[in-house]
């Protein structure tokens, strides 16, 4: 079994796109979207449009209360509130931020002092009790792998579409991948384990910059442009 994971694209097709044609090259019997499709710039209409194809899970921004102020049709706003908080495919546990919350970082803890990757106890913590043998979640945007000592391997695959934000909640922080590429995973059954495979995939980037410039947002155009946040 492999699967194609992609997360986080907050609207940028022109990421999408190229994930979604590289993904093609993989043999990938599943593609699954790890939520966020919206809240991006570029085109949140396309963006939903290429991924009702595909299972996945609801990402917190998929069900903000404003979302009907993003110029989607009822139809992708309709498909959006349907997605479920999980899924499960094969042995594969999919959530957007943990099991019970799409606005929990599973991977990642925010101090005052800023973002820092959770430690396997806490990461263990806020997964909680479950069944299957890999966890994977997105929220984050930030690519990584941990394996749970006697428990699931859990991964990342990082954001398609937004490679660095800033956040004050609950502290101010900051992610940044300090690269625009667009990112996503693969994951392989084996007969020793399960195999992971990050990819980081150049695209137009600067078109999309260009276009959420044009859309009043020059903060988010240059985290396209750089990964990172200023």
């Amino acid at each position: 079994m492999r699967l194609a994971l992609i997360a986080d694209v907050h609207a940028n097709t022109y990421a999408l796109d190229a994930v979604l044609e590289d993904i093609a090259q993989q043999d990938a019997d599943v593609t699954v979207n790890l939520g966020d499709v919206v809240w991006g710039s570029v085109d949140p209409q396309g963006t939903v449009d290429r991924l009702t194809a595909f299972p996945g899970v609801r990402g917190n921004h998929d069900e903000e209360p404003d979302v009907s102020e993003l110029g989607l049709s009822a139809e992708a706003r309709a498909f959006l509130t349907g997605l479920p908080l999980t899924l499960t495919l094969d042995d594969v546990l999919c959530c957007h931020g943990t099991p019970t919350s799409n606005t929990t970082h599973l991977m990642l803890t925010v101090t005052p002092q800023g973002a820092r990757p959770a430690t396997v106890h806490e990461i263990r913590e806020r997964l909680g009790e479950v069944s299957a043998s890999v966890v994977v979640c997105a929220h984050t945007h930030l690519p990584r792998v941990v394996q749970l000592p006697g428990g699931p391997l859990v991964v990342n695959p990082g954001s398609v579409g937004q490679p660095a934000y800033t956040d004050e909640a609950p502290f101010p922080y900051v992610v940044e991948n300090c690269s625009p590429h667009a990112r996503y995973a693969t994951l392989t059954r084996t007969p020793v384990g399960w195999h992971v495979a990050h990819h980081a995939l150049p695209y137009d980037h600067e078109r999309a910059a260009r276009e959420t410039e044009a859309k009043g947002r020059p903060d988010r155009a240059y985290w396209l442009r750089t990964g990172v946040t200023g």
